[in-house]
Order: C-alpha cells, then sequence, then structure tokens
C-alpha cells in the first residue's frame, strides 16, 4: 500500500481521493468514443461478497487529478468480468474500494502502487 484513499459518496457521485492522484505516471489510451487519446493513470477497485465468496474488479478509467465518477458506473456492466458482469450494487450493501495504478488492461502497466482498501456502506 503506497497511499492512504478516503471515499466520498453523495448526489449521485463518488469520489475517490488519494495522494498519487497527480503523481502517479500516465499512459495514453483512445476514449470510449473513439474520437480522441486520454491520459490515464490508475483503475478503481470494488470488491463484493456474492454467492458466497469474494470477488473483485475494476470499474473505470481514472485521469490525472479526476477523482469523481458517476454512482452509476459502479455495476458489472463496467467491471465487464464473470461473475460480476450482472452485478448491481444493492443499498445497505457494504461494498470495498481501492485504487491501483493501472491494472484494466495488461499491457498498460504505468507503475507498481495502490491504495488501501475503504469500506462503504452502499446508499
Amino acid at each position: 500500500m503506497t497511499h492512504n484513499l478516503t471515499v466520498n459518496l453523495g448526489a449521485g457521485t463518488i469520489c475517490m481521493e488519494w495522494g498519487g492522484t497527480s503523481t502517479w505516471p500516465t499512459a495514453t489510451i483512445r476514449h470510449t468514443d473513439g474520437t480522441r487519446d486520454i491520459k490515464v493513470n490508475a483503475n478503481p477497485w470494488v470488491f463484493v461478497w456474492r454467492n458466497g465468496a469474494w470477488y473483485g474488479g475494476t470499474w473505470e478509467w481514472m485521469t490525472p487529478n479526476g477523482n469523481c465518477k458517476p454512482m452509476r458506473v459502479v455495476e458489472g456492466g463496467h467491471i465487464k468480468r464473470p461473475p460480476l458482469t450482472n452485478w448491481t450494487p444493492a443499498s445497505g450493501e457494504t461494498l470495498y474500494f481501492m485504487v491501483s495504478s493501472l491494472a484494466r488492461a495488461g499491457n498498460l502497466n504505468n507503475y507498481q502502487a495502490r491504495t488501501n482498501v475503504v469500506s462503504v456502506v452502499w446508499p
């Protein structure tokens, strides 16, 4: 663990603050709209208890100082890996979050770092 994470939920937004947001090295990827390249430096992770076991996965790309995402993207369609592909967080469910250096695509290893894991009760 290299940085402490703080997670705040509100007004449909999840904000993840940690010390590496502006200092972790970046890599360039094509934006999902296909029209431009963007620099990314981290992936947020969510860990959930499902069917008697813990599962985790990344659910987004993060840009330097781009610490907030819509809460609606914390779901299986963004994780894109079984057994969480159809998962949606339930109100009152305890989830665990962390942020790591790039882990979402095997060829984009920008750095080796991660935050601590933080528990959050989903609103």
